[in-house]
């Protein structure tokens, strides 16, 4: 019943942004003030700063801010629960959260919550909701310029169903712009961050994965060894734990966690999480048959060993922090922690649950035994909840290596069951959006795709039972502008095609280049999604609009990798060596030493491939090199030679087809020289540079048009070759190895 007032909440926000309302700004003119407390907080001054300043972004006009309100007849946006002293039963409401309310008498709107908190996620909905203004995401805010700003009319208060919200931004640091995204979508806290402010009125959240470098090894090894476990029979100092059972530790642990949370303060929460490795001590005593509080031996071999003795250590450790600091600790269930130990958890601990033995396509509620990969996230939670007082999901929603996959629909079920199940703490990694040439993607390449996602399910962790598809449109249609239907049609596409293979699970290891391959092209729907990309950019006309379009697609060519794959053009007639046509088609240039791309040479070598629908025409061209005057036709080459290795289909089997300078020539299935293709080989050049043309009949690789949709083969280039160092190496495409089919470079035959 509660959610449900909350959804209509919601929908009264709605309409209160097309209400006739009172004036702020009419042509480009201040009609209002914004008036703050007297004695504000940093907090409700932060919130007339963002409120001024978005306010002058839309439309030009630059709000007085005043403590003291003015004589004249203008609109007071008053800010604060002070003001608030005739609304009693809405602070009521509000009371214990960081939710908000507006309220307009008259020429007055009053915007405020029952912390401040509360009053600044006011005004950021104030803003959203009668403007079309949207914080899309860090590095990208789309609004409209507008002459007139109104505040409309009505009574909303919007209290949030989750206690806690917010995101675990990672792969490089944070940077302000990521925080006051956060800040301005409505989330409580920060995640260790150094440009942390008390104005946003967030918390402050700090540490990681630090529970061994608590103890550092520079400082302890030399004079207390026996701090550092035993792996492999040896004390080891950088082993990313700590012998549990050392008799003098917890109190030196304790010594060192205190300065180092006195070095980091102010904390709202001590972030002990475990250290992101499997191991823990080999020595004996923590090997040991353990001995609970009630008198309960635990075996070594016993599941819930090794968290039950971590758990043992860190309780009390957990509860000394509370009383010195009266902050509470999290731990994260990861790893070896994330089975439940055989002891109660410390009321002062918060357990960060982290699933990542979870398969992100389906939700808490909807596991099925022996039929969902990874663990029962559900049957987990619930456990937990019996040993420990207080749970946080950190998710994974998100950390799809950039391919837009549509994680807000499992989110979605998953807070609705949360909250039915006393959770109502959220979080979930993503990286920042950030460019950042240090990776192999930058970082904001995620945010390229998921935007929406990452947006909607920020909306729903304040609420889940709102409607999904009209958070989706209300950030399509605010960021895309006249894109929205193309982009609408595109997000749809994916998503369609995401769960027509539910046979592959999703998690944090998921790829660009293997989504989109599995979901997208090997679906046969490469085209139809880059139209649609195409339509979304030629109608978008806001500039932020465009260059979000313009991004979103740069983020599909990525996943397509069209560069790097290899596709043979269809030609009318048998093309002729030196063709035009061969400069149309897919240039293969990549070849380093077979495994050993680090050795770097000077060799130089080009194919390309056309085909006419019988046969396949592949051109080599490349340096010259010493060959086998003698050789004979259709026999093994000896001394340097090319060989092409193709496979068809089913790559099972596969066939050769070599040559070298001086007309020696074979071609095999495997070591089969009987086998004949009917291939046929033309060279030329000169000393310098030579040049080969192979023609191949595809019935020879028993390839059939539209056997697979793709219409693939498989292959890989082979090149013996004694360079000018004297060194003899075996050069491939790719770096990829002959031998093996199912390495073999897809080669797609248009049709």
């Amino acid at each position: 019943m509660y959610r449900k007032i909350i959804l209509a909440v919601w929908a009264a926000a709605c309409i209160w942004t097309v209400s006739a309302g009172v004036p702020l700004v009419r042509s480009g003119k201040a009609a209002g003030e914004i008036v703050i407390p007297a004695e504000a907080s940093a907090v409700e001054k932060f919130a007339a700063a963002e409120l001024r300043h978005w306010i002058k972004e839309i439309t030009g006009a630059d709000l007085p801010v005043t403590a003291r309100m003015t004589e004249q007849e203008n609109t007071k946006i008053l800010l604060g629960k002070s003001f608030a002293g005739e609304f009693k039963d809405a602070l009521a409401q509000l009371d214990g959260s960081d939710g908000y309310a507006f309220r307009t008498r008259g020429n007055r709107v009053y915007i405020f919550g029952a912390a401040d908190k509360g009053t600044l996620n006011g005004v950021f909905r104030f803003i959203e909701v009668n403007s079309d203004l949207i914080w899309a995401r860090p590095r990208f805010t789309v609004f409209t310029r507008t002459d007139d700003f109104s505040a409309g009319t009505g009574d909303v208060t919007d209290r949030p169903a989750s206690r806690e919200r917010g995101w675990i931004f990672t792969i490089a640091g944070q940077s302000p712009e990521d925080c006051l995204w956060q800040v301005r979508n409505n989330n409580t806290f920060l995640n260790h961050d150094r440009n942390f402010s008390e104005e946003w009125g967030m918390k402050r959240e700090i540490g990681g994965h630090i529970f061994s470098r608590v103890i550092s090894h520079e400082k302890y090894f030399a004079s207390n060894p026996e701090y550092f476990p035993v792996l492999r029979g040896m004390r080891q100092p950088k082993s990313w734990c700590l012998c549990l059972s050392a008799r003098d530790l917890p109190e030196v642990y304790f010594k060192e966690l205190c300065a180092y949370i006195d070095k980091n303060m102010p904390m709202s929460l001590l972030k002990l999480g475990v250290d992101d490795s499997w191991n823990t001590c080999e020595c004996p005593e923590c090997t040991a048959p353990f001995k609970l509080p009630d008198g309960t031996v635990i075996s070594p071999d016993d599941p819930a060993y090794r968290s039950t003795r971590w758990y043992a250590f860190v309780n009390p450790i957990a509860d000394k922090v509370h009383a010195k600091y009266g902050i509470d600790t999290l731990v994260y269930t990861y790893i070896y922690l994330d089975i439940p130990p055989k002891i109660k958890v410390s009321d002062h601990i918060l357990l960060s649950f982290s699933p990542i033995s979870r398969d992100l396509r389906v939700a808490y509620e909807d596991y099925q035994p022996g039929k969902t990969w990874g663990k029962d996230s559900a049957a987990q939670i619930k456990e937990f909840a019996r040993i420990g007082k207080q749970i946080r999901l950190r998710e994974y929603y998100g950390c799809n290596g950039g391919f837009p996959r549509p994680d807000e629909y499992v989110a979605r079920k998953d807070s609705i069951w949360a909250l039915k199940n006393g959770v109502t703490e959220f979080c979930s990694e993503h990286p920042v959006d950030k460019l950042d040439k240090r990776f192999a993607t930058d970082p904001s390449v995620t945010w390229d795709a998921d935007a929406v996602t990452v947006w909607t399910i920020n909306r729903l962790w304040w609420n889940p039972d709102v409607d999904l598809e009209t958070l989706r449109d209300q950030f399509l249609n605010r960021t895309y502008r006249e894109a929205a239907p193309a982009m609408r049609k595109y997000y749809q596409l994916i998503r369609t095609l995401y769960l027509a293979k539910p046979q592959f699970r999703a998690n944090y290891q998921n790829t660009l280049r293997g989504d989109m391959k599995r979901y997208v092209i090997e679906a046969g729907k490469e085209s139809e999604a880059r139209k649609l990309l195409e339509e979304a950019e030629k109608a978008a006309k806001h500039p932020v609009s465009l260059q979000l379009v313009k991004q979103a697609r740069a983020n599909f060519e990525l996943g397509c990798n069209a560069e790097e794959r290899v596709i043979v053009k269809k030609v009318a007639a048998p093309p002729e060596m030196e063709s035009p046509l061969w400069l149309e088609t897919t240039s293969i240039t990549d070849f380093d030493v077979m495994q050993h791309s680090e050795i770097g040479t000077d060799f130089q070598m080009d194919a390309r491939m056309l085909h006419d629908g019988k046969n396949l025409y592949v051109k080599i061209e490349g340096p010259d090199f010493p060959s086998n005057r003698q050789a004979e036709p259709d026999r093994w080459l000896p001394g340097n030679f090319i060989t092409l290795h193709l496979a068809g289909l089913d790559r099972k089997g596969y066939y050769l087809f070599g040559f070298d300078w001086s007309g020696g020539w074979f071609d095999a299935e495997r070591l089969d020289l009987k086998w004949n293709s009917g291939m046929k080989i033309q060279t030329g050049g000169d000393e310098k540079h030579r040049s080969a043309l192979l023609t191949i009949p595809l019935i020879a690789l028993k390839f059939q048009f539209d056997a697979d949709l793709l219409n693939r083969i498989y292959g890989v280039i082979h090149c013996r070759y004694t360079g000018g160092d004297g060194g003899t190496y075996s050069y491939t495409s790719y770096g990829l190895v002959p031998g093996a089919p199912r390495f073999f470079k897809e080669i797609y035959l248009e049709k």
